[in-house]
């Protein structure tokens, strides 16, 4: 007899390299949502965002999770307890590095952030900066009228 639902951890497991593209791809819908400009790349076990911040630097997000065959994993789930029920709940998990892009010497920041959000993934990244390297960062946003074409 078959189960009536598969768990996501099984469905990752079973289907590593779909899961890696489905889990960009609403990696993608979230930075998309926020307006901000990004590039996109994924290679075949691994994916990574690179978001433009203003003055002249770079956040770049991996994901820092390893799962079936070396494919890498954007989420996380855990199970807790809400209104006296059992809920999956899902997180982000990723290593995010900053880089300045006209100083070379610079060194290049990094940090792993786990959160429920791409909006609190960057905030978290931009903070820390802040307090490594003296700082302030923002991402660069998309010119609206430009983004149905």
């Amino acid at each position: 007899m078959w189960p009536r639902t598969v768990s996501p951890r099984k469905l990752r497991d079973a289907l590593p390299d779909v899961s890696l593209r489905l889990e960009s791809e609403q990696i993608k819908d979230d930075l998309q949502k926020l307006g901000i400009r990004f590039i996109g790349r994924r290679t075949k076990k691994s994916a990574c965002f690179e978001i433009d911040m203003s003055p002249h630097h770079t956040l770049r997000i991996t994901p820092v999770d390893r799962g079936i065959d070396q494919f890498a994993e954007w989420f996380s789930w855990y199970q807790e307890t809400k209104e006296g029920r059992e809920v999956v709940t899902t997180s982000i998990r990723c290593y995010a590095t900053i880089k300045n892009n006209l100083d070379l010497k610079a060194p290049i920041y990094a940090l792993t952030i786990h959160n429920d959000s791409m909006f609190d993934i960057i905030q978290c990244a931009i903070f820390n900066y802040k307090l490594f390297s003296g700082v302030e960062i923002s991402p660069i946003t998309t010119n609206k009228r430009n983004q149905s074409k």
